[in-house]
């Protein structure tokens, strides 16, 4: 055995004659060693130590010394955080390993040698991390220790193995239960988002088909309605025919006429009570069907044309037109010039008919707010407009 010294720190270091270099206890730091003279290389041990006693506690001191040297590298390798780098070497953890290798040839008895060497890299740890997970105890040098160790020792390695064991397991089942509830949490709000999801698309589909059983009570309706106006209409048109011109004239001056100039002296005095909020409709040579609104915005009175195609039944909005009443009946601009239908170029003229009902030239006006409601909603804007009056 020699002394050697650290160059960096001072510290005073027991090595076999045999190394080639060591490692200081107190800094870490590697000392080169292969360089002492012969003499310091080939004391016997007689000349080293006087006595059998002396021997045994120069070796003692020496193991010590060493296993001092262990508990340093592994203190390091703690305070280093080696345990936390799985894809890299322990450094100063190997070497302390390397140390009880040397010494477990030497010191074959001593339980302290394999209980060290069954200590794992993590085994300081109080708050294990991912990489542990792969760490644990070497059972056959801790086997070892137990062969080699006096009872007291058996008991507290024992304590101190089964504690890092049981201390680390916990911690996994805490991470993996975690993980666990993680994944829960997740699959449940993935699930209360699909739910939701299907909930919205079962809810837009409800509506969707409500709003088709609404549009199909609606064109229902204005079916039955057109219909009924058409009997009417014919109605009508047969008993004018029955009717001579006198007989038509007779009832027009007697009953109509007076109805008539009432009707117009209110459009007069601008009171548009009993055709705001009317319409009309008809049949044009494409078979698309035209309705007109007549309806009072602001204080001021609009011609609204919607057109439903044939080929499609889609309602479009195509025409608004600000217009006025003259003292006759008749619907003009502004300008006074009469608001013609494109469709047979008649003018526009509101007039009680002989069935004492109001009339757009031959067609009936109607009064239904929720139908107007209803088709101002879901008509759509054409890309080209085509006019139905000017």
């Amino acid at each position: 055995m020699a002394q050697v010294f650290c160059p960096e720190c001072g510290n005073s270091i027991t090595v076999e004659n045999t190394k080639q270099f060591c490692f200081c206890t107190q800094c870490g730091t590697k000392i080169d060693i292969s360089n002492r003279t012969a003499s310091a290389a080939n004391v016997t041990a007689e000349q080293s130590f006087p006595d059998n006693s002396d021997n045994s506690n120069q070796e003692e001191n020496y193991l010590e010394e060493k296993l001092k040297e262990v508990e340093f590298y592994y203190k390091l390798s703690y305070e280093k955080k080696e345990y936390a780098n799985a894809e890299n070497q322990p450094t100063y953890y190997v070497k302390a390993q390397d140390i009880l290798v040397d010494l477990s040839g030497e010191y074959e008895d001593d339980y302290r040698i394999w209980w060290y060497l069954s200590k794992p890299v993590d085994y300081m740890c109080t708050e294990f991390v991912p990489a542990c997970r792969h760490y644990e105890m070497n059972e056959m040098y801790f086997q070892k220790a137990l062969d080699a160790a006096k009872i007291a020792d058996k008991m507290e390695i024992i304590r101190i193995h089964d504690e890092y064991i049981e201390r680390k397991k916990n911690y996994f089942n805490q991470i993996e239960e975690q993980e666990h509830q993680r994944i829960e949490k997740e699959k449940a709000e993935r699930e209360k988002r699909e739910q939701e999801e299907h909930e919205k698309l079962r809810q837009e589909k409800e509506k969707r088909e409500q709003e088709e059983r609404e549009k199909q009570q609606q064109e229902e309706k204005a079916a039955k309605e057109r219909a009924e106006r058409e009997r009417i209409e014919k109605e009508e048109r047969e008993k004018q025919a029955q009717l001579t011109a006198k007989e038509e004239q007779e009832i027009y001056e007697k009953e109509i006429q007076p109805l008539n100039y009432a009707l117009w002296e209110d459009f007069n005095n601008k009171n548009y009570e009993k055709i705001d909020g009317v319409y009309f409709s008809y049949t044009d040579e494409k078979s698309d069907i035209i309705t007109v609104v007549i309806k009072k915005i602001s204080n001021m009175l609009h011609l609204i044309a919607y057109k439903k195609l044939a080929q499609n039944n889609t309602l479009y909005n195509m025409q608004t037109i600000t217009v006025k009443m003259d003292n006759r009946g008749t619907i003009t601009g502004f300008d006074n010039k009469p608001i013609v239908l494109m469709s047979n170029g008649s003018i526009i003229n509101i007039h009680y008919g002989i069935n004492k009902t109001l009339k757009v030239n031959v067609f009936d006006l109607v009064a239904d707010a929720d139908y107007i409601d209803y088709i101002s909603k879901i008509a759509k804007k054409p890309l080209i407009k085509s006019k139905i009056f000017r």
